[in-house]
């Protein structure tokens, strides 16, 4: 497995609480073993070719990927086909072994484990659970 954890991954960022104030949650019951579920659950879920390959490296075929904060950050979730809001969903910030940073926007199954959603990158990339 190649996925590692930054020092402090699982501490909430004061920094984030101080600027987004009640907007800003903080899962402490994610650990970097539900981490490590989700990301190997979700290598064939997801069809977009970056994607792909960050859950290749995330599962030890290509390279490493470093988890630098838990769940944490609400972001706004609707449904595609009628753009109505349903609520709110939150990501973990992961980094590939060239540097860019990727966002996995999780949900819970009814048992409480977390898997990946959606993706998205800096440049506008999202990718969606298939």
């Amino acid at each position: 497995m190649s996925i590692k954890f930054k020092p402090g991954w699982n501490i909430e960022k004061s920094k984030y609480k101080a600027k987004y104030g009640p907007y800003q949650a903080f899962l402490d019951s994610v650990n970097e073993a539900s981490v490590i579920n989700a990301l190997q659950e979700a290598t064939y879920h997801f069809q977009a070719p970056w994607a792909v390959t960050l859950l290749q490296e995330a599962n030890g075929q290509q390279a490493d990927v470093t988890v630098e904060q838990s769940t944490h950050q609400p972001e706004d979730t609707f449904v595609l086909q009628t753009g109505e809001q349903q609520g709110f969903t939150l990501h973990l910030t992961v980094r590939n072994s060239q540097g860019r940073a990727f966002h996995l926007y999780v949900m819970q199954h009814n048992d409480g484990t977390i898997f990946i959603n959606e993706m998205s990158a800096n440049n506008n990339l999202v990718a969606h659970r298939n």
